[in-house]
């Protein structure tokens, strides 16, 4: 681990409560066993930590419940999120480096990610890693200005493509397929090792994503939920941290953490203008 990411984890304390909490699901009981192409020894396929229901591609929860022993993050705060939940290391890890900003209200952990509001996270995951995205050409007549730089610079790199034609598509929901293809581009464009994978789910086969989830899961990135990868339904925000957080610090970690980056206060540049979702608050697309 590089010293970088060590100033996105907690107290000890917290970190130590987040690890049982994990520990107690089984999720290494919980994995999957498959087999490789060649026939060779089974392979387990990792598991995503979160196993409640999946969310509606038709409604977004942006609901804030307050719970007793909040989130408490290096800088921010969130009374959203249980300080026990099994993503608040992902979150905070997410947080405290900038590629996500919660809202006015808290985090919002269990309504989903826009794929506009995924473009503004991958903008600012580049610059933070120290190779920020250059600017683009207007690639799509269907963003927000808080979407638009992002989308630009994510189309450029060719990592977000869009929906068709000049079309973004910034406020529909993000599904976790399409979230495993934009961070397996985003890794290989800033110039990260992406393996091929084996056949990690069953539930992806001859789907568009299937080689990204394969990679994502051999990377350790993305651990899919009870055996399957879930790929078509929408990814919640908490999730999305947790795999974000993942890929960040293994992106770090292979190339000895972030170079210091121009503004890394301001990563407003999300570049998967193909994946763009409508953000419960604009102003804080995270």
């Amino acid at each position: 681990m590089s010293t970088h990411s060590t100033r996105t984890r907690f107290t000890a304390g917290l970190a130590l409560v987040v690890a049982t909490g994990a520990a107690s699901l089984g999720l290494a009981a919980a994995a999957a066993e498959l087999t490789d192409d060649q026939g060779a020894s089974p392979v387990v396929a990792l598991q995503e930590e979160d196993t409640s229901s999946t969310s509606s591609s038709s409604t977004s929860s942006t609901s804030t419940t307050e719970v007793e022993d909040g989130l408490k993050c290096q800088d921010m705060s969130f009374p959203d999120v249980p300080a026990d939940s099994v993503h608040a290391e992902g979150i905070c890890t997410a947080v405290d480096n900038g590629l996500f900003k919660g809202n006015a209200t808290g985090f919002d952990p269990s309504g989903n990610l826009t794929r506009g509001q995924m473009a503004l996270v991958l903008d600012r995951f580049a610059t933070e890693s120290g190779k920020p995205l250059a600017d683009g050409p207007k690639a799509f007549d269907d963003s927000p200005e808080i979407y638009q730089k992002s989308l630009d610079r994510l189309n450029q790199a060719g990592i977000y493509k869009g929906t068709a034609p000049r079309v973004a598509a910034p406020t529909t929901f993000l599904s976790r397929g399409q979230m495993a293809s934009l961070i397996v581009r985003m890794y290989e464009y800033l110039g990260g090792d992406v393996p091929a994978g084996t056949d990690a789910f069953p539930d992806d086969d001859g789907t568009t994503h299937e080689a990204a989830l394969n990679s994502a899961n051999a990377m350790e990135i993305y651990l899919g939920r009870d055996g399957n990868s879930d790929h078509a339904n929408d990814i919640r925000r908490d999730q999305a941290a947790s795999i974000l957080a993942r890929a960040y610090e293994r992106f770090n970690d292979e190339n000895g953490g972030p170079s210091d980056p121009s503004d890394p206060s301001d990563p407003s540049d999300p570049s998967d203008p193909s994946d763009p979702s409508d953000p419960s608050d604009p102003s804080d697309p995270g």
